[in-house]
């Protein structure tokens, strides 16, 4: 595993990619594609934006847990612990997804 802070390993993923802007929200440092909400990382999670319509198989996956807002599954977002992401590869992955769908979503 990294020595880097998950907050730092996102922030070197992210480097270069046009759009990307980072910006301190819900207590955790959250990163902005083209003026959307993309992912975030704090607490030991990634917060990550996702397809809805994937929202409930990502759920199945070790790691992962539902956001919720006002005790609320917020459908969309989901959180992926730290500790299934011990690699670039791995953390990646979840990179990759929030950026391809945030992509798609309208300002």
């Amino acid at each position: 595993m990294s020595s880097l802070s998950l907050t730092d390993r996102l922030r070197q993923l992210l480097a270069g990619i046009p759009g990307i802007e980072e910006k301190k929200m819900f207590g955790r440092t959250a990163f902005k594609l083209d003026g959307k909400l993309c992912i975030t990382a704090g607490g030991g999670k990634l917060m990550c934006r996702i397809d809805p319509a994937m929202h409930a198989a990502y759920l199945q996956e070790e790691g992962c847990s539902e956001m919720l807002m006002r005790s609320k599954p917020v459908k969309g977002y989901i959180y992926v612990d730290e500790a299934v992401m011990p690699t670039k590869k791995t953390l990646e992955r979840w990179v990759n997804l929030s950026i391809a769908f945030t992509r798609t979503v309208k300002k």
